[in-house]
């Protein structure tokens, strides 16, 4: 239990004498040659680099549970007290311990016909990672009869330690695709010369609420490759010369992968985006695997009886128990385990030549759980001698990371030294996160070329500029075969005609002086269009098709009575505005073209005529009741007469001009057939909403009815058209006009003679039913249709 607690204080002290790694401040100085290693499509300026022996150092921590601070309290008397309560509090449910250790020990790069870089690096690297969970140093600190555990799980899954050393070869190749995209990536080639791993890790312990017996399940696996190396207690072989050896003899080989690449869209932005360390290392020298059974094992105390008489030897008793509870199977064989692989995402703004802000986020895979940084960071690059970075980032479980990047170089030699956290070692109790790189380069830049287009400035038509070498060195930004010092427009693609400016719609106006770049004009109108011919372009134009006045934003008003024609009821006849723009011409409040006597004054009930006296027999027509048929006033200005031979005289025959029944009143006599055909022309009779269309479904019943008006030549069809009283009274009486005077046409169109057919039109006057329901206004909406005789 010692040796227990002992490696428990050494893994929680182990943040304050170790360094922390995340190399988020050196993917932000992506023109060190070393962030190579971190974006392989970083664009690469110098035309030759060498790492010296000192190569590049880099050493990283990170401890995701608690702070030395955490741990400690001060007392009143500044004496320090060790509080572990505290520190799991600060705990997660899984926590790691996370190390890593990289040596550059030969690096080189060159470039290859401006647009290739090749780079080859060698490089010793090695990691460990102790996970823990939370409720282990709760059992511990607690004990199994707390309140906490008593009749619960404690939960030891994930506990266990993954520590690796290999040898890394690598060779890179970097290309720029364009000015704007530059892509990489390096194949590696591993050499593993150490490897201890827990390869399952699922325990628990439960402690029972009445007995208090503990109850220990779960299993567990450890697998491992020269061992050696992390302890000696070899008298024949020294881990230096496990570890000499196994750098070279591939035994345990790997491969890994890195790609990247970065997008420039233009000189301000620029995005990027990596994997690195994708690949795993096959383990097969000198291997030992260990795997518990599957564990499920009560602990009942021991026999303090047995212990006193007996003599029983503690020790033996305990470790036996052990064996028996945790009996293992060992063996050798090869397994593979995979590299830490990384992702990293970044976003660069450049304020100018000399300042950038950068943005990076970083996501790794530790202990089985995806971790994750993040770094907002404002950079430095003063020609080629200084590059400076200060950031300040997140990650593991800490937000007090602030980090420094330093890059100076004179002449060939470069030195440089960058922390993700320099408050680490400011406040280092304080701290869970320690990192530190630094190293040496030779780094020979490219000739003098001063806007870095890679075309030396004495072949360079335009050094100031960055171009292209098809064009001597001068930019063609739009991308039109004209150089933007002869170009009228240089951020917008054109033709050489108009200065290399564009012009979209082809209307020979450029798009600069164009009022409608998009729409084809006329240059007379700074290219808008004017489709109607009405001198006011389009854009302005309320009836952009109909030619118009200036006066009414373009639209017609064909009578010219100063109403638009879209709002004029009759737009070729000049009417007032007070009767919607048709014309009353007689004052008699019927519309002319409703109006059967336009000129003379005359009631609405007579269709706008005065009244007249047909048959001159001295009564007017509306109170003649024989309007056609002269006779005496006392005989309301009927003859007395049998005009149809049928036996009733004329005053007391309804149908004077057609012989009938006297029965009937003197009329023909209807059968019920085609009353029942009239009455089903009525029923089904309908019309387009609002429209003097007749629908299709009307035509049948109302084509029956004209073949009965065929057969029987003597009889006549009044028409007679009605609305309810929604709406203006004018409107519904143009309808109602309309909708009779269709059904008059379509008898027309059947073969029957206009002159029997009499279409009547009475607007909203005649109701049969309130207009103050849906149900009565339907019905008042119909079209009557009424057999009538001379």
């Amino acid at each position: 239990m010692k040796q227990l607690f002992t490696f428990i204080l050494a893994i929680f002290f182990a943040p304050f004498i170790s360094f922390g790694q995340q190399n988020l401040t050196l993917y932000g100085m992506k023109d060190l040659s070393q962030a190579f290693n971190l974006n392989p499509g970083f664009y690469q300026k110098n035309r030759v680099y060498v790492s010296l022996p000192i190569g590049m150092q880099s050493f990283s921590l990170n401890h995701s549970g608690f702070t030395l601070n955490q741990l400690l309290e001060k007392t009143s008397d500044d004496s320090l007290i060790i509080r572990p309560d505290f520190a799991i509090d600060k705990m997660g449910k899984r926590n790691f311990v996370a190390f890593e250790q990289s040596s550059e020990i030969l690096g080189f790069g060159f470039k290859i016909k401006k647009k290739n870089f090749v780079s080859f690096s060698a490089s010793l690297k090695s990691n460990f990672v102790f996970s823990y969970p939370r409720d282990l140093f709760r059992f511990i600190n607690e004990g199994n009869g707390s309140q906490t555990f008593l009749g619960n799980r404690a939960s030891l899954d994930g506990l266990g330690i993954n520590s690796t050393i290999y040898t890394e070869y690598a060779l890179g190749y970097n290309r720029s695709i364009s000015k704007k995209l530059t892509v990489g990536g390096r194949l590696k080639l591993l050499s593993g010369i150490a490897n201890v791993h827990t390869s399952k890790s699922k325990l628990g312990i439960t402690t029972d609420s009445e007995t208090f017996d503990l109850t220990i399940d779960g299993q567990m696996a450890i697998e491992s490759s020269n061992s050696l190396v992390f302890s000696d207690t070899s008298k024949n072989t020294s881990p230096e010369d496990v570890l000499s050896t196994a750098a070279f003899d591939f035994k345990n080989i790997g491969f890994g992968i890195d790609a990247g690449a970065s997008y420039k869209p233009n000189d301000q932005l620029e995005f990027s985006a990596s994997v690195i360390d994708l690949g795993i290392i096959r383990w097969k020298a000198n291997t030992m695997n260990y795997e518990s059974s599957n564990v499920e094992y009560t602990f009942r105390g021991v026999d303090l009886n047995a212990l006193i008489i007996d003599s029983i030897d503690v020790g033996k008793h305990l470790s036996d128990t052990l064996e028996k509870v945790f009996g293992y199977s060992s063996h050798s064989k090869s397994y593979s385990t995979s590299l830490y692989t990384r992702f990293y995402l970044g976003a660069v703004y450049n304020f100018n030549k000399t300042f950038s802000s950068s943005f990076t986020l970083h996501n790794q895979m530790i202990a089985k759980r995806l971790r994750t940084g993040t770094a907002i960071a404002l950079n430095m690059h003063l020609r080629n001698w200084l590059n400076f970075s200060v950031n300040y980032a997140a990650y593991g479980r800490s937000l007090r990371n602030v980090g420094l990047g330093l890059s100076l170089k004179g002449g060939p030699l470069q030195v440089f030294v960058i922390s993700d956290n320099i408050l680490s070692y400011l406040n280092p109790a304080n701290a869970k996160n320690l990192h530190l790189s630094f190293g040496l380069n030779v780094s020979i830049g490219p000739l003098k070329d001063k806007d870095g287009d890679d075309i030396k400035d004495k072949k360079d038509s335009c050094p100031e500029l960055y171009g292209k070498l098809e064009f001597n060195g001068c930019p063609d930004s739009d991308n039109d075969g004209i150089i933007d010092p002869e170009d009228s427009c240089p951020q917008n693609a054109g033709l050489k005609e108009f200065g290399g400016c564009p012009d979209r719609d082809h209307d020979r106006v450029i798009d600069m002086n164009d009022a409608c770049p998009e729409d084809s004009g006329l240059v007379i109108f700074a290219g808008c269009p004017d489709s109607d011919n009405d001198g006011i372009i389009d854009k302005n134009d309320s009836c952009p098709n109909l030619k118009g006045l200036s006066i009414f934003y373009g639209c017609p008003d064909t009578d010219g009575d100063g109403i638009i024609d879209q709002l004029d009821n009759c737009p070729e006849m000049a009417g007032p505005i007070v009767n919607q723009g048709c014309p009353d011409t007689d004052k008699d409040g019927l519309f002319d073209f409703l109006d059967d006597c336009p000129e003379q004054y005359g009631p609405k009930e007579n269709k706008g005529c005065p009244w007249p006296d047909t048959d001159a027999d001295g009564l007017i027509d509306i109170d003649d009741e024989c309007p056609n048929l002269a006779g005496p006033i006392k005989n309301k200005g009927c003859p007395y007469q049998d005009a149809d031979n049928d036996g009733l005289l004329d005053i007391d025959d309804e149908c004077p001009g057609t012989a009938g029944p006297i029965a009937n009143k003197g009329c023909p006599i209807i059968e019920k057939e085609v009353q029942e055909i009239l009455k089903t022309a009525f029923d089904d009779l309908e019309f387009e909403t609002g429209k003097e269309i007749i629908k299709e479904s009307s035509l049948p019943s109302l084509s029956e009815l004209a073949e009965v008006l065929r057969k029987k030549s003597n009889w006549n069809l009044q028409i007679s058209g009605h609305t309810d009283n929604v709406g203006d009274d004018q409107k519904n009486l143009i309808l109602s006009k309309k909708r009779a005077e269709a059904v008059k046409n379509y008898m027309i169109t059947q073969g029957i003679d206009a002159t029997r057919l009499y279409a009547l039109s009475f607007g909203e006057t005649m109701p049969i039913a309130t207009n103050d329901t849906a149900e009565g206004r339907q019905k008042n909406r119909r079209v009557e249709m009424k057999i009538i005789f001379k």
